[in-house]
């Protein structure tokens, strides 16, 4: 096993607090992938396309870096309202207004997929789901949260762990899995390797 510190590929600073809260701070390395993501993926899964895209992620990295453990991860929405629609993030503040719109209508689901890369270039991917019930938010409701910027760069275009939880009533499953990482799955999937021991699992 390599003694050089696993890498996070993603650029989400909400990822590199919830891997600090793993692995310590300073005890992995943050080199984001800069490829373009693909979104064509048709009639695959909600949570097969965030897989994918995680693995994605990940295996850019894993190609530049070669020897090296690598977790790449991809958070995305899939909404009830007023169809079902798969979300990523928001192309502008317009498309923000839209999403936020349908998603405080109806329940909806946060998918995180992480992948893991090993230094020989194998792959294990694992997901998680949380069930989010927000409140129906009001056209001031949108604009005041639009305002705050916060919609920029997230996934169903809010964060939970901002300004957005006043909005959410509930949710069912991992709160750090609408966050960007599910912490429960990733010690698991990290322990199995060996990364963290049993005790750091808990």
């Amino acid at each position: 096993m390599t003694n050089e510190p696993l890498i996070l590929a993603s650029a989400s600073p909400r990822r590199r607090e919830l891997l600090a809260e793993i692995l310590g701070e300073g005890h992995f390395d943050v080199i984001p992938s800069t490829l373009d993501e693909p979104r064509c993926f048709g009639d695959l899964s909600p949570a097969f396309e965030a897989q994918s895209l995680a693995l994605f992620k990940a295996a850019d990295i894993a190609a530049q870096h070669p020897g090296r453990w690598v977790l790449g991860a991809d958070t995305l929405v899939a909404c009830r309202f007023p169809r079902h629609a798969v979300l990523g993030k928001p192309r502008d503040e317009a498309h923000a207004r839209e999403m936020l719109h349908n998603l405080s209508r109806a329940p909806h689901e946060v998918i995180t997929a992480m992948a893991l890369i090993d230094p020989e270039g194998q792959s294990t991917v694992v997901a998680d789901t949380t069930l989010v019930y927000m409140r129906a938010m009001s056209e001031a409701d949108i604009d005041a949260y639009i305002a705050t910027g916060e919609w920029q760069g997230k996934a169903g275009a809010y964060g939970i762990q901002g300004k957005a939880d006043r909005y959410v009533e509930r949710i069912e499953g991992s709160f750090s899995n609408v966050v960007g990482l599910c912490v429960k799955r990733t010690k698991l999937l990290m322990n199995k390797f060996g990364i963290i021991s049993a005790k750091q699992e808990k």
